[in-house]
C-alpha cells in the first residue's frame, strides 16, 4: 500500500473505510496515449498489430485468429514499487 493512498484516505476523512479501501485496491500503472506518433518496433501499443518473430504466426482457434488488444513493454515503465518486470513485451489477446 503506498502512503499517498493512506494520504488521501486520512486527508478525506475516509479512515472508517481504510481497511476495505486497503483491500479493495490493486496494483495498477497508467497508459498513456502519445499524440501524432508512429508506433516502433517493440513498442507499447493498443490495437493495431502485433509484433511477432519472423516466420512466426499468430495464434488461431478453430481456425479463427485471436483478436489483438495491445502489447505491452515493460521497459517502457517507469520503476514504482509495484512489482512487475522491468523488461519484456506481453502481448494480450482475446479469443472469440
Amino acid at each position: 500500500m503506498t502512503n499517498n493512498l493512506i494520504e488521501a484516505i486520512e486527508a478525506k476523512k475516509l479512515s472508517k473505510y481504510k481497511e476495505f479501501i486497503c483491500q479493495s485496491t490493486r496494483p495498477a500503472i497508467d497508459i498513456v496515449r502519445k499524440q501524432n506518433t508512429k508506433p516502433s518496433l517493440g513498442c507499447s501499443r493498443l490495437g493495431g498489430k502485433p509484433d511477432l518473430p519472423i516466420g512466426s504466426q499468430w495464434p488461431m482457434q478453430k481456425s479463427v485468429p485471436y483478436r489483438f488488444i495491445g502489447q505491452i513493454n515493460f521497459a517502457e515503465i517507469p520503476p514504482s514499487d509495484i512489482d512487475i518486470p522491468s523488461a519484456g513485451l506481453v502481448t494480450i489477446k482475446l479469443d472469440e
